[in-house]
C-alpha cells in the first residue's frame, strides 16, 4: 500500500497538464479541506483531491499541514511556474520498512484541473492574488528527473498493486538488458487482458521506467538523465509541440544530445505486441554512441 500510494503521487505528476493563460480567479468557497485530513467521502463528494487512509490507515498516518487554504499558489515543473489554487495539504507518514514523510500538496489549476504535487514544488502566495500573471518561461537547465523515474521503476516489481504482477518474476528483474526479455514476456501477456485498459497509465509509467533505468545503468557509451516532459519541451520544443503530451512523453531520457522514449515503446508493445520488444529497443539504444 505504501508504494501505491508513491505511485499515485508520480502518476499525478508527471500527467499534470499547463494551466491556461487568464487572471486570477476568486478563490473557491467550497471543495476544498483546511484544518484536518480528508477522508474518502470528502473525496466522493468533490472536497477534496486524495484521502491517505487507504485500506482503513494501512497507507500511514496523515496530518493537515498548518497553510492557508485555500490560497494561490504557482506550482514549479521544469523551468514552468504554473499558477494555481491550493485545495488540500497534507503531511502523510508512510508505513513500511523505510518509513518515508510526505507533504503533499492538491491543487488546482487555473483551467480547472486537478493534480497532486509535494509542497516543495509550490510557491505560495497567500489569499491575496499577484497583480498579474507572469508569463511561462524557462530555466537554463530542465530539473533532473532521474531520482524520482529510479524509485518509479523500482516499484514497478516491488509494488504488489502492479498490474499483472503474478507474471513478474522479481529474479529475473535486476536490471540488466536481458531482463528485458521478461519484460517482453510479462507485456505479451498482460496487453491480452482487457482490465488492462483501466491500469494502462501506471502500467506505462512504471513499466517504462524499468526499460528506461535499464538503459540508463547498462549504457557504457553516454551518461543518460531523465527529463518529465516539461524539460524535455525545453530542450526541444518544435518536437515536443509535435509530439505533444501524453503517457509515453511524460518522461524520457536524454543524453544532452539525443532523446530516448522508453515509455512510448512500453505503449506501443502494449498496442502493437512484439514488433515493438523493448529488448531490442534497449539495445538499438546503447548502441548509438558506439
Amino acid at each position: 500500500m505504501r508504494k501505491k500510494a508513491c505511485v499515485a503521487l508520480l502518476v499525478a505528476f508527471f500527467l499534470a497538464t499547463e494551466a491556461a493563460s487568464q487572471d486570477w480567479p476568486p478563490l473557491p468557497k467550497q471543495g476544498f479541506i483546511s484544518g484536518r485530513v480528508a477522508t474518502h467521502a470528502d473525496v466522493a463528494a468533490g472536497n477534496a483531491v486524495f484521502s491517505a487512509s487507504v485500506g482503513g490507515g494501512a497507507v500511514g498516518k496523515s496530518t493537515p499541514i498548518a497553510i492557508e487554504i485555500p490560497q494561490y499558489a504557482y506550482y514549479k515543473e521544469g523551468g514552468t511556474k504554473v499558477p494555481v489554487i491550493v485545495l488540500q495539504a497534507e503531511r502523510i507518514d508512510i508505513k513500511g520498512a523505510k518509513p518515508v514523510q510526505m507533504d503533499s500538496v492538491a491543487a488546482v489549476r487555473l483551467d480547472g484541473k486537478k493534480f497532486i504535487g509535494l509542497l516543495s514544488n509550490f510557491e505560495l502566495l497567500g489569499r491575496v492574488p499577484p497583480r498579474s500573471l507572469p508569463p511561462v518561461s524557462s530555466g537554463p537547465t530542465p530539473e533532473d528527473q532521474t531520482p524520482a523515474l529510479s524509485d518509479l521503476a523500482q516499484m514497478f516489481f516491488e509494488d504488489q498493486a502492479t498490474f499483472g504482477r503474478e507474471h513478474l518474476d522479481r529474479r529475473r528483474l535486476d536490471f540488466s538488458v536481458e531482463s528485458l526479455r521478461h519484460i517482453n514476456e510479462y507485456l505479451e501477456v498482460i496487453r491480452k487482458d482487457r482490465a488492462v485498459e483501466k491500469e494502462w497509465t501506471r502500467v506505462v509509467l512504471c513499466a517504462g521506467a524499468y526499460v528506461g533505468e535499464v538503459i540508463r545503468r547498462n549504457d557504457k557509451n553516454v551518461q543518460w538523465r531523465w527529463l518529465d516532459y516539461e524539460g524535455a519541451r525545453q530542450v526541444d520544443p518544435n518536437l515536443f509541440r509535435f509530439l505533444g503530451r501524453s503517457v509515453g512523453t511524460a518522461a524520457v531520457l536524454y543524453d544532452g544530445n539525443a532523446m530516448a522514449f522508453p515509455l512510448g515503446k512500453v505503449q506501443k508493445y502494449l498496442n502493437n505486441g512484439a514488433e515493438d520488444d523493448v529488448y531490442v529497443f534497449a539495445k538499438v539504444i546503447m548502441s548509438r554512441g558506439k
